[in-house]
This record gives C-alpha cells, structure tokens and sequence, in this order.
C-alpha cells in the first residue's frame, strides 16, 4: 500500500528523527510550539485524498481468509487460473528413470541385417510376407496357399500314424524228405526279428520230431513231436529273437515212418 505524504509531513518526520537522534545534546533544551511548524490543513487534504484506495486494499486483505487450491494431482496453470489437475504418475516415472538411459541399451537402429535374417525393410509386406534369410520372401499366392492350408485345421489332431505299429508276418517253408540229425536251413534273416509262433505238418510216415535253432548253435524252440496230417501248433519258444543276417535252421531230431516232406511255418515281428 502506497500512502502519499505533503511536504510537510516530510518536514515533520526529519524534525523528529533529529530530535531522537540528539536527544542527549537537547537534553535541558525547551521545544516551543513556534518551533516546529506543520501546515495541518495540507496533511489533512492529502490524507483524504487517498482514505478510499487505502480502506479498499485493507477490505481486500480481510477478505482473503482462505486459499484457492487447484484439483487433487498435480496442479496444471492456465496462466490467468488453474486448469484440469493431471494424475500424479511420478512413482512411475521414477521406476522408469530407474531403467536406464536406453539409448544405450544396444538396441536395433539401423538397417544391414539381412544377413542374420532379421526383417530390415520398411514395406516388406507389400512384398509378400517375410520368411527368412533376409532376401526371400513368400509371393501373394504363396501367402493365399498359406491361408488355405490353415482353414484345413490342425493336422496334429487329425489322428495320423505317429508310429509304426507291429505288423505279424509268416514265413513258409518245405523240407523233404527228412531224416534224423539232418539241419535244413529254412531262412537267412535280412533283419532283426521277433519269432512270436511256429507250426508244423507232416506228410507221410508217422510223426516227425525236431525244432527251430539259430545259426543251428541256438535253439529257438523246444523239441516238437509232430503226427503225420495234423498241424501241429505254438511249440515252447526259448530264444525267440533273432538278429539281423543270422539263419533260422530246422533241424530233425528223429522220424518215424516214411515221412515225404515237412512243412515248417512261424510267425514274427521286424523288431525296431
């Protein structure tokens, strides 16, 4: 607040201020009332002159009992009044800043790195869609037969063959003739197999006697007695695995009668 003062409110205020100061040299001195004087008629026109402004600021002093404040957040100023408060985020922020400077995190800024087959290009997909080294790309159709395909479903739940499942296979063969202690290879196998049953029929004589051996060192079946015209089925089987390149051999134990021909069949798995 500005107050105006006349000239002799200065001369007032200088003469008292001296007087303060020299108080102790003035000490046994008398101030006559002809000593200082004040034109009071010019100190009370002044001061009505300025009353009004005066009691205006000090209304406005009183009238300021509370503080505006902006909206929760942190406060936004439209230069002449608060604008719209923006969410406090600032514990974000700090998780961010907390991350590091990434422009120096190594990140991709250039383009040569088609020779590690990453897409570099701008509109790659105006040439089909990306699929490898860096130079080939599929071509539209390609892209439609990729379409296509995928409306065909899951193939994985098509219910294909995952594995090779065990195929039974037979083997036939003809001995005549036979005789005691007479071996008679049958098969020389071109795989590792899996005997899983053999059967035998006799043709002539009475019964005819004898086995399966491997490279006639191993015996692949016990002993089997077997009538003339009967098959004779599924004897015992002590080693029935056999490895690939190796022999499957008949071998007659004993004959009774006149026996013209045997007939020797077994069953068997390609082992995996």
């Amino acid at each position: 607040m500005r107050m105006k003062f006349s000239r002799s409110m200065w001369q007032l205020s200088l003469v008292l201020s001296f007087f303060l100061l020299c108080a102790p040299a003035f000490a046994d001195y008398q101030i006559k009332s002809d000593d200082i004087r004040v034109d009071a008629s010019q100190f009370a026109t002044n001061l009505s002159e300025n009353d009004t402004t005066v009691q205006k600021a000090l209304e406005t002093v009183d009238g300021m009992s509370t503080m505006v404040y902006p909206g929760a957040g942190l406060p936004v100023s439209t230069g002449s009044a608060w604008g719209t408060s923006i969410t406090n985020n600032s514990s974000n922020w700090n998780t961010a800043y907390g991350w590091g400077n990434h422009a120096s995190a190594g990140y991709v800024t250039g383009t040569p790195w088609t020779s590690m087959g990453y897409v570099t290009g701008t509109p790659w997909t105006s040439a089909g869609y990306y699929v490898g080294d860096g130079s080939a790309f599929a071509t539209s159709a390609q892209g439609s037969s990729a379409d296509t395909a995928y409306g065909w479903g899951d193939h994985s739940k098509a219910g294909y063959l995952t594995a090779v499942p065990d195929v039974t296979y037979s083997k036939a063969f003809i001995i005549t003739n036979p005789t005691a202690s007479a071996d008679a290879l049958v098969w020389s196998t071109p795989e590792a197999i899996t005997i899983t049953a053999f059967h035998v029929y006799a043709v002539g004589g009475t019964s005819i006697t004898g086995g399966l051996w491997e490279n006639d060192t191993v015996a692949v079946s016990d002993d089997v007695v077997a009538p003339a015209e009967q098959n004779t089925n599924n004897p015992t089987l002590t080693n029935p695995v056999i490895d690939a390149g190796n022999g499957i051999f008949w071998q007659t134990t004993s004959v009774s009668g006149t026996v013209t021909r045997v007939t020797v069949t077994f069953d068997y798995t390609v082992n995996a």
